[in-house]
């Protein structure tokens, strides 16, 4: 199975989840025996989960703020999909693979990389931040098992797309 999320919000819709309820979606999946695992483990074969299990992928499309957000402290905020995770992570630890998070590196404030400033008009001190942002967060990810995609380069419609 492979679950798609894009934003957290108050009022759900087709691209909306409240936290409330997506924090349900894996209690619910990890009670009836599923575990995580990346597209690439899908992809390459690389499945290997306890007996009884039942592998399902999780996409996170968009890079948005609700996604994943440190806090003016330094702690990931955990009113986010990332926190929820960890958090959850942290109650279960049978709960140990990753997901597939799907940005878009091209895409104006606020989809851009997890709602980091945008680089346009900047400063040179705030272009550094804007990448030593982005550097936290995918290193974080992928040293906690996630894996990152490249959902296009600024959510273009690719069926509209010149072929060059």
């Amino acid at each position: 199975m492979v679950l798609e999320y894009h934003r957290i919000g108050d009022n759900e819709g087709e691209f909306i989840r409240s936290l409330p309820h997506f924090r349900n979606d894996l209690k619910i999946l990890y009670e009836a025996g599923y575990r995580p695992v990346t597209m690439r483990q899908v992809l390459e074969g690389d499945i290997n989960l306890p007996a009884g299990t039942t592998p399902v992928v999780f996409t996170f499309d968009d890079s948005t703020r609700g996604q994943f957000y440190y806090l003016p402290s330094g702690e990931i905020d955990p009113n986010t999909m990332v926190g929820s995770w960890v958090s959850f992570k942290e109650r279960n630890p049978a709960w140990s693979g990753g997901a597939t998070w799907c940005v878009l590196p091209g895409a104006d404030h606020p989809s851009n990389f997890f709602h980091e400033v945008t680089s346009r008009g900047a400063t040179k001190a705030q272009r550094e931040a804007r990448e030593a942002g982005i550097r936290k967060k995918v290193t974080w990810l992928v040293e906690n098992g996630h894996e990152i995609c490249n959902h296009t380069w600024y959510h273009e419609r690719l069926d509209r797309a010149r072929d060059d």
